[in-house]
């Protein structure tokens, strides 16, 4: 049996695999992945465990459209309910990542669209220059421009605009990675919100 003759019309992520994303920035992949999955069997795909404004940023960025979780509203009775939802105003987005975890998701999804295209987005106009995309954007607009994150990001910038070896490009993706892991924390010790 393949998988698209299951007759599948929703697939939920559980909040394990959630909760933890702001800590573990890398998982957008498998959240996007799981996406991309449910897209392709044109099932509704829910995530559950949003419990924070940089989560459901990340997510709406991968194009997550239907969330659970804090980050909308805590339990309530259901005489809470109706007053709650109507004067409940969804937060539009303006394709743009208003949080450091949205801007890496946005990187993130840039890379897995060059992965499967890299002659294509080769040609694309300034892609040597990191200060361009998203997460560039972000870090240049909230003066982490000399972060090891933005130093990480440009060198896969310059990597990816010239001829490279998958090997070269990975160790780009491995810093990056890393760095977003490691200047996350190092803003959460500091207990800074601009994330």
């Amino acid at each position: 049996m393949r998988l698209r003759e299951l007759a599948v019309d929703e697939v939920k992520l559980d909040q394990g695999l959630v909760r933890e994303i702001a800590n573990r920035p890398s998982d957008l992949i498998f959240v996007g992945s799981v996406a991309a999955l449910a897209m392709s069997m044109e099932a509704r795909y829910v995530v559950e465990g949003v419990e924070t404004p940089e989560i459901l940023d990340a997510l709406a960025v991968i194009g997550v459209d239907c969330v659970q979780g804090y980050a909308i509203a805590r339990p309530m009775p259901e005489s809470e309910l109706l007053p709650w939802l109507q004067s409940w105003h969804p937060q539009p987005q303006n394709n743009q990542p208003s949080t450091l975890l949205g801007a890496y998701a946005s990187h993130l999804q840039f890379d897995s669209l060059y992965q499967l295209a890299p002659a294509i987005l080769g040609q694309l106009p300034h892609l040597d220059d990191a200060h361009r995309c998203r997460l560039g954007k972000y870090l240049d607009s909230h003066e982490l421009e000399e972060t090891p994150l933005a130093l990480a990001h440009q060198k896969y910038h310059a990597c990816i605009s010239r001829p490279h070896s998958s090997e070269e490009l990975s160790i780009h993706r491995y810093a990056v990675q890393q760095a977003m892991a490691s200047i996350h924390d190092h803003l959460q010790k500091q207990n800074i919100s601009a994330l």
